[in-house]
């Protein structure tokens, strides 16, 4: 069976995925917190030989390759309508979750006082629609951004043949990677625009063409996976 037609390994990955996202918080938060020397030095060699290397891969872009990988694909029937009622969702939950850590944060910024509740009704709206909540919740701001161009991506990948994605993924990774990467250790300014968006954009088409592409019989992908290990 075709691995775009078995999708129970997605169910497991996702697993492993939250597995990892909630442990880095974990060690995170207990490394933020301010811990005893001596507990320190546990938590420094946890996160340093445990964590970084075997449970600190890029859990979140592996999160958004799955999205391109479930909705880019043309043979899924996603029209506009199920587009919106994703939209629709991620929108509820950061209004819900993201006003409720904005107004949080606003109470502990500017006190709380019966008086003031609508000054800190007003402040919380305001940082939610700019998108200053709480760092974590970043992810629901990209995906609002990356369900509404999957519309123009799905018509893409139906119509351009492997080659055609193929470049445009490569194309992508270089605008996103490479350039800026270019600027910061050269101090260049190769380009006038901020080219981060692009790194979202291009994880989320490379989970489309992965799944498209049989990396298995190519020998390349035990090698580099050898090495990410090391």
């Amino acid at each position: 069976m075709k691995k775009e037609n078995n999708l129970e390994w997605i169910t497991l990955l996702k697993v492993v995925l939250c597995i990892s996202i909630v442990f880095i918080h974990i060690v995170l938060g207990w490394r933020s917190i301010g811990v005893a020397p001596t507990s320190y030095h546990r938590v420094y060699f946890i996160d340093t030989i445990f964590s970084q290397p075997i449970i600190r891969f890029d859990a979140i872009p592996c999160f958004l390759m799955i999205t391109g990988c479930l909705l880019l694909d043309p043979k899924k029937d996603i029209d506009l309508k199920k587009i919106k009622k994703y939209l629709i969702r991620i929108i509820g939950a950061l209004a819900i979750f993201g006003f409720a850590f904005c107004f949080i944060e606003s109470v502990f910024n500017y006190g709380f006082s019966i008086s003031n509740i609508p000054n800190l009704l007003y402040k919380s709206f305001i940082n939610l629609i700019t998108g200053n909540s709480w760092s974590h919740m970043w992810y629901l701001y990209m995906l609002i951004g990356i369900y509404i161009i999957t519309p123009i991506l799905r018509y893409f990948v139906k119509n351009a043949d492997q080659k055609t994605v193929k470049f445009t993924l490569i194309s992508l990774l270089i605008l996103a990677n490479f350039i800026p990467t270019i600027n910061k250790m050269f101090s260049l300014n190769l380009t006038t625009f901020d080219l981060g968006g692009l790194n979202y954009l291009s994880i989320y088409l490379l989970g489309y063409y992965l799944i498209k592409t049989d990396l298995i019989k190519d020998k390349i992908i035990y090698i580099v996976g050898t090495l990410s290990l090391i």
